[in-house]
């Protein structure tokens, strides 16, 4: 039994390394061309979604802001609110997929963000608990067959901006992305599109985005030991006459 079972081990580990799902040939073991639809279900029925998929080294995701619009700036609150969406990307080589002959001609595909592993990314500045994703129905990610994963959720972020008061008409507030529980030595954040964050923008009500820059920051909290890596977005607020 004991030999049986390291078999079996060898033979997952075997899978697990190749990181490719291949389309099965038909009924006479002649190939055929795979749809999306056959690559999603292999994939769905194999990938195993919990664990971070890199077990050795840090785990490299770029993160990208695109704000849309500022939907509320409460000066009383010293609260600001945006909308717009999220650029992530990383990679998970056990979302690979055979693409290496004509019978395999399916580039990428579309599955369902709650099917997947995604990074831990909370904004560290937000007033309520967890960010809001919005348009959930419509919350995919794209899989690359090289395994390359890209994930662009729809948000809404209300952000703390102790910049705010009444007499000011600039003020800068920063909003603060990382990864709640992963370490920089598991997980490592590099901007993504640093130049785009306003490429979206449209300007609406009394205060307007007139600059955005972004930096990736390293920090070391009270309660714990290792460094942490997050990106800060910086944003400058103008008051507009109305």
């Amino acid at each position: 039994m004991a030999v049986f079972t390291r078999i079996i081990l060898v033979a997952c580990l075997a899978v697990c390394v190749s990181g490719a799902f291949k389309i099965r040939d038909d009924a006479n073991g002649v190939p055929r061309s795979a749809s999306e639809g056959d690559v999603i279900r292999d994939l769905l029925a194999r990938h195993v979604k919990y664990g971070i998929p890199q077990p050795v080294g840090s785990l490299q995701v770029k993160l990208g802001l695109y704000v849309e619009a500022v939907t509320e700036v409460d000066v009383e609150k010293g609260t600001v609110e945006v909308v717009g969406f999220l650029s992530l990307q990383w990679e998970d080589p056990r979302l690979r997929f055979e693409h290496s002959d004509p019978f395999h001609e399916v580039k990428d595909v579309r599955l369902p963000a709650s099917e997947v592993w995604r990074p831990d990314i909370e904004l560290y500045t937000q007033v309520t608990p967890g960010m809001q994703i919005m348009n959930t129905a419509r919350d995919q990610v794209l899989v690359e067959y090289n395994g390359t994963v890209k994930w662009f959720p729809m948000v809404g972020l209300r952000t703390l901006c102790a910049d705010l008061s009444f007499d000011k008409t600039e003020v800068h507030c920063a909003l603060k992305f990382g990864s709640w529980t992963y370490q920089k030595h598991a997980m490592e954040l590099a901007v993504n599109h640093p130049m785009g964050v306003l490429s979206q923008y449209r300007s609406t009500g009394q205060w307007t985005v007139s600059e955005a820059t972004a930096e990736r920051v390293e920090a070391k909290y009270e309660c714990c030991p290792d460094t942490y890596v997050f990106v800060a977005y910086n944003l400058t607020l103008q008051k507009q006459d109305l």
